[in-house]
């Protein structure tokens, strides 16, 4: 409770600080993603974070686990996470959504051939086991018994979940009911133009399986196992040769540039994920951190492993 009380008084000084259009986005990403809290009170969890994140990390320092830049870097990965953690759920959510489409709507077509009126059978799905999809469709029943029309609580709720295919979809739902063709008839054509996406994504996706593989071994394996075995060099020759001399401290900052460059690396590796998966780099900024951890990861590990075997 006492944790609750300090995120409201942060929340409430940043509400006054930050204006709600600089938030606007992360509170979509959060209403997609069903995170219940608003935006500000979303980033004040992370305020409080960023002290305890600093004091694991300077412990490990200290304890010889991490290495300095680290503790530099970990504000920007906290703050980093506000951000990212909302828009890759919602993502995922959208993804979830997209997914169970097709059955869905298949369902509800058959329902209506069976008599079922438009508000039942949307009740029925809503109802069924879609996942987030049949919660949303709740939100959209209930919204109908409110009072509001079926076709404007189906676009408020393709509006909601902010889905390119939900939208295209329910917008071909709308304008077939304006056009006064039978909503049945509307719902098995939606399905297979679904269908059809799907297919088309599905031969997107294993057309560019290759590219995309050849992309992450180059950011996360394949240059950070070169660079790591670089800089792992000198203390092995230092051995051979009986400790006789120290390493140059140039040997230091070619690994502190080694390690700037995996992570421009990571960063390029990403956005070219993005670019191939998606036709769109911003898309692949989700994959930066994950190729930025594992490529860091290969870079310690590697000086290691070819040390042992010597």
């Amino acid at each position: 409770m006492a944790i609750s009380r300090v995120i409201e008084r942060i929340a409430k000084v940043l509400s006054a600080v930050i204006p709600e259009r600089k938030v606007r986005s992360l509170n979509k990403n959060l209403e997609v993603a069903n995170i219940s809290l608003d935006p500000y009170e979303w980033i004040s969890i992370f305020i409080l974070l960023l002290p305890v994140a600093l004091s694991i990390v300077y412990i490990l320092f200290k304890i010889k686990l991490l290495e300095w830049w680290v503790i530099l870097i970990t504000p920007f990965a906290v703050l980093l996470m506000i951000p990212l953690i909302p828009k890759y759920r919602a993502g995922k959510r959208k993804e979830e959504i997209e997914k169970a489409l097709p059955d869905a709507f298949h369902q509800m077509a058959v329902s209506l051939r069976t008599g079922m009126g438009p508000e039942k059978a949307l009740e029925e799905i809503a109802t069924a086991k879609y996942g987030s999809l049949s919660f949303e469709f709740r939100k959209t029943v209930t919204e109908i018994k409110r009072g509001r029309p079926f076709k404007d609580a189906l676009l408020a709720m393709a509006r909601r979940i902010d889905s390119e295919e939900l939208n295209r979809t329910v917008r071909l739902i709308t304008e077939g009911m304006d056009a006064g063709a039978g909503l049945s008839d509307i719902l098995d054509a939606v399905v297979e133009d679904l269908v059809e996406i799907r297919r088309v994504k599905r031969d997107r996706v294993s057309t560019t399986a290759q590219q995309i593989s050849f992309v992450a071994m180059a950011s996360v394996c394949a240059g950070p196992f070169t660079m790591g075995l670089i800089t792992g060099l000198p203390p092995i020759f230092k051995e051979m040769v009986g400790g006789a001399k120290e390493i140059p401290p140039e040997v230091y900052t070619l690994t502190k540039i080694a390690m700037v460059y995996i992570l421009i690396q990571a960063v390029i590796g990403g956005l070219m994920t993005g670019a191939i998966m998606y036709g769109d780099m911003k898309k692949g900024a989700k994959y930066i951190i994950f190729y930025a951890i594992g490529a860091l990861l290969i870079f310690k590990i590697s000086p290691i492993v070819i040390q042992s075997m010597v």
